[in-house]
């Protein structure tokens, strides 16, 4: 009987890990093509459940996921960024860290959209995990794009989080990742010294 129990734990704990892991985003398994996916066998990308068909090709996607993201719907390209929860968490940690923190206002329209993925170019991961990030909604009479003096999204705010109030670094609301790289690069300059 007790091995009985301990058998429905052992398969309800395995049923939670699935659930909690999320319904793959893709059908068939990327490496290797048209297969379908088999059911609990996933791995997860940039936050998002992949499926893949067997063992083997989860094992080849986990050591190389890029080789294959190119074959997944909805993946394929640079993603938005994921940061912290809220402005007021980047600027706490940030301040605690002495790192730069990095501000997108955005709006539901699609110029921010394509701002975001723009700043999910794997160019700038290395940029990305030296800041604290977090993504603010504008609304140009919100009390956030008052105290920052943001009229327009997509706007990317670098700021000092250190002082007494944040200090603003850089303010950027059109370019590509070779110039989120060198703004974020010189917020880390500056607040060396």
């Amino acid at each position: 009987m007790k091995i009985l129990g301990a058998g429905a734990a052992l398969l309800a704990a395995a049923g939670l890990v699935w659930a909690v892991q999320g319904k793959p985003i893709n059908d068939t398994c990327p490496v290797k093509g048209g297969t379908p996916i088999k059911p609990g066998i996933t791995a997860v990308y940039k936050g998002k459940t992949v499926g893949l068909c067997c063992g083997n090709c989860k094992g080849q996607f986990e050591s190389n996921p890029e080789k294959f993201v190119s074959n997944i719907p909805g993946l394929a390209g640079p993603q938005p960024r994921t940061g912290v929860a809220s402005e007021a968490e980047a600027l706490k940690d940030g301040k605690a860290g002495s790192k730069p923190v990095v501000l997108l206002f955005g709006d539901a329209g699609g110029k921010t959209k394509l701002f975001s993925e723009m700043l999910g170019d794997p160019s700038l991961d290395e940029s990305f995990g030296n800041v604290l990030f977090a993504s603010v909604t504008f609304d140009k009479n919100g009390e956030d794009a008052k105290k920052y003096k943001v009229t327009s999204a997509p706007t990317l705010l670098i700021l000092d989080p250190r002082g007494e109030a944040p200090k603003e670094l850089k303010k950027i609301t059109s370019g590509g990742p070779a110039a989120v790289k060198t703004a974020i690069a010189a917020a880390i300059k500056s607040m060396a010294k």
